[in-house]
């Protein structure tokens, strides 16, 4: 299970999620129970039930999916990540 852990993307109660903004205008943002990432003009919603673990590091966050024992993973990584409110 996903829980707040997500580098400041889970918003409190009562506050609005913030916006994770990286190179190549590429967004990662929280809505509801899904990550919305959107570059180079597509946009993913992956649910988070489908989210096996977010790693950062340094200024790269990397979204990890689940997937069937055997299978590879499906990652997304934004590069050059800065922490903006939307």
């Amino acid at each position: 299970m996903i829980t707040t852990t997500y580098v400041g993307i889970a918003a409190r109660k009562g506050t609005q999620p913030q916006v994770l903004r990286g190179s190549a205008r590429t967004v990662l943002r929280q809505e509801g129970d899904v990550l919305v990432l959107e570059r180079a003009g597509e946009v993913l919603t992956i649910p988070l039930r489908a989210v096996a673990v977010v790693r950062t590091e340094g200024r790269s966050v990397a979204a990890e999916l689940l997937a069937p024992k055997g299978a590879p993973a499906a990652s997304y990584r934004i590069e050059d990540v800065l922490n903006r409110r939307p």
